[in-house]
């Protein structure tokens, strides 16, 4: 016999010791690579230590430890809570010249995750994903001499992940037309816009 026959685990993971009684050869097996067990074999009555690695998935799961000796098994049920959803995202920063382009974004997460750009001159190649993708930013040419910034926002869950964005101004220009005035000798006026 084993005790006890079933642990709840947290989502961070844990060490549970298992009592086996008895006083025959054992062996114990994980059904999980994430579920390992510190013994694999033993005899006589002893105990093993159950290791829960940190469940990095939004999903509860579950695993069984088989205890065996001879024709008997013992099954030991392991349920362990889901993880935190979380998003990354790379690079979290872009400076974009005046005239404008284009930067390509690596996401990853867990699950499902969202982007938005607060700014309409600041555009997105998708406004959402799953796992690990890219996503183009695409940024306008500034018609102003001022710079000018904005947040691309990327969230998974309650997680939000943005890229800063700073785009450089247009050199002060002053167009003028018509550019060319041939005046006659007598004189004129000319309206310029």
């Amino acid at each position: 016999s084993a005790s006890p026959t079933s642990w709840t685990v947290p989502k961070e993971g844990g060490v549970q010791s298992v009592v086996i009684a008895g006083n025959a050869a054992w062996t114990a097996t994980s059904s999980q690579p994430w579920l390992t067990v510190d013994q694999a074999v033993g005899a006589g009555p002893g105990s093993v230590a159950l290791t829960c690695a940190a469940n990095a998935t939004v999903s509860e799961r579950t695993a069984t430890v088989v205890l065996t000796t001879g024709s008997l098994e013992v099954v030991v049920s392991v349920t362990q809570a889901a993880g935190n959803p979380w998003v990354s995202v790379t690079p979290t920063s872009w400076s974009v010249p005046r005239v404008g382009g284009s930067q390509s974004v690596a996401v990853a997460s867990n699950t499902t995750w969202t982007a938005s750009s607060d700014q309409a001159w600041l555009g997105l190649s998708a406004r959402g994903g799953s796992g690990e993708a890219a996503v183009t930013l695409t940024a306008d040419l500034n018609l102003t001499s001022a710079p000018r910034t904005a947040t691309v926002s990327f969230t998974a869950g309650t997680q939000t992940v943005t890229v800063a964005v700073t785009q450089m101004g247009s050199d002060p220009a002053l167009l003028v037309s018509p550019s060319v005035w041939m005046v006659p000798r007598a004189g004129a006026s000319l309206e310029v816009s």
